[in-house]
């Protein structure tokens, strides 16, 4: 498995998420990083119960509402 991103806002974003209520959490939207390190975020948090977490394509349009 390769290694997440040394980027320094990667542990952040794993403090935030560990302070959210799974279940109250919609969608998650990785926008942010490469392919593969994405991906592995992605099972990361679908591994901790968040339902529907997104890597969008380019130009990819969601609605909101």
């Amino acid at each position: 498995m390769k290694s997440m991103s040394a980027h320094g806002d990667y542990e952040d974003l794993c403090q935030f998420i560990a302070c959210q209520d799974a279940a109250a959490v919609k969608t998650l939207f990785l926008v942010h990083g490469e392919p593969d390190v994405q991906q592995t975020f992605r099972s990361k948090l679908l591994r901790k119960k968040f339902a529907d977490v997104q890597i969008p394509h380019l130009h990819q349009t969601f609605d909101l509402r």
